[in-house]
C-alpha cells in the first residue's frame, strides 16, 4: 500500500507492506499505534523485511520518492537516459 501526499512537495512512499496488512490496522487488530511518518513500518520487525523487499524492486532500495523526482535513484532506474532508446531490443520501430 502507498501513502500519496500532494499538499505541500508530492510525496509517494510505502505505507504498508500488503492491503492485508493495512485493513487489519484499520481494523484495529495489530496494534501498531501512532507512526511518525507514512514509511515507519519499514524498521517493523515483522513487517520490515516485506516492505524492504518492496522498497528494492519498486524504489530502488528507498522507501519513499518525493518531489522533485528526478533526483531520486528510483527516477534514474526508470527513466531512459537523454537519446537513448527505450525500447528492448533498442530500435526506434521494436523490431529486430
Amino acid at each position: 500500500m502507498l501513502a500519496l501526499d500532494l499538499d505541500d512537495l508530492s510525496y509517494l512512499g510505502l505505507m504498508y507492506p500488503g492491503f492485508d496488512v493495512y485493513l487489519a490496522d484499520t481494523a484495529g487488530l495489530l496494534g501498531l499505534g501512532e507512526r511518525e511518518t507514512y514509511t515507519d513500518l519499514i524498521h517493523h520487525g515483522t513487517y520490515g523485511p516485506r516492505m524492504r523487499r518492496h522498497a528494492a524492486q519498486c524504489f530502488a532500495g528507498e522507501s519513499c520518492v518525493q518531489y522533485p523526482f528526478e533526483f531520486a535513484p528510483v527516477y534514474k532506474q526508470l527513466s531512459p537516459e537523454a537519446g537513448q532508446d527505450s525500447t528492448l531490443n533498442g530500435t526506434a520501430t521494436g523490431r529486430s
